[in-house]
């Protein structure tokens, strides 16, 4: 698990999320409410000790990108930010080779 995190922390393309969304600093007063869970590469980090199962530390990084699909519109540079585990999923980096 450690080194799937090492490989998106080191990865430009995940730079939005390598720490929690400060949506105070970036003035999205709605985050929250829309944003029920949310999910950065530096939570996961901290909690890989804690990960009893696979199951749960997949879901941990998916819930970051399903948050940025749910909170951004279609066509922003951080929705294409979702289709990027697509790109993970098929070089195997998690989860099953596509």
């Amino acid at each position: 698990m450690k080194e799937v995190v090492l490989i998106l922390q080191k990865d430009k393309r995940a730079s939005l999320f390598l720490f929690p969304v400060d949506y105070v600093a970036l003035n999205l007063q709605d985050y929250p409410q829309i944003v029920k869970v949310p999910m950065d590469l530096s939570t996961v980090k901290k909690r890989i000790s804690t990960y009893t199962k696979i199951e749960s530390f997949i879901d941990d990084i998916l819930l970051i990108w399903t948050n940025c699909k749910l909170y951004n519109v279609e066509d922003s540079v951080l929705t294409f930010s979702y289709y990027y585990l697509g790109y993970l999923r098929r070089r195997g980096i998690f989860g099953k080779r596509v």
